[in-house]
């Protein structure tokens, strides 16, 4: 969970971190209260299918994958 004083850049820099260390339940935890508060931004729900994919929830994935996409479609989205 994100701390009050942390700012939407700074949580995205440590779940990115996150999720490279594998720690995808973490992140997670971390984005999916992001999700409501920041549904329109397209960095959120791609991390957000990255941490689902890496806990093999393919459906989860997609929807979050196409969520980005739709928001604002980026070569590096598209092509996960």
């Amino acid at each position: 969970m994100i701390g009050v004083a942390m700012t939407l850049t700074e949580a995205l820099q440590r779940v990115s971190q996150q999720l490279q260390q594998g720690h995808y339940a973490d992140a997670l935890s971390t984005l999916q209260p992001l999700s409501d508060r920041y549904a329109s931004s397209a960095d959120v729900w791609q991390l957000l299918a990255l941490a689902h994919r890496g806990l093999g929830e393919g459906t989860a994935a997609e929807v979050a994958f196409l969520n980005s996409i739709e928001i604002a479609p980026q070569p590096h989205v598209i092509t996960n």
